[in-house]
């Protein structure tokens, strides 16, 4: 949970926690994309660990989304 919601608290969340779980995923080569589903907003991370295994990562990101002074 991150203390004040900013995009870049949030992005830099997002990559902390591949990388603190994913220690051999290079972070070029991620399919990443947003949905919007009943009114939240999702971060999708797709890619290949190194021993060929597929990872698919959601991670909430409405409040950093709410958080820019051009959304409402």
């Amino acid at each position: 949970m991150l203390a004040k919601a900013s995009i870049h608290n949030c992005v830099d969340a997002e990559y902390a926690y591949i990388r603190s779980h994913y220690p051999d995923v290079a972070l070029d080569g991620f399919e990443h994309g947003t949905i919007v589903e009943n009114g939240r907003w999702y971060d999708v991370f797709r890619f290949v660990t190194a021993t060929g295994r597929k990872a698919e990562l959601y991670f909430d990101s409405t409040r950093c989304i709410d958080s820019k002074p051009d959304h409402k």
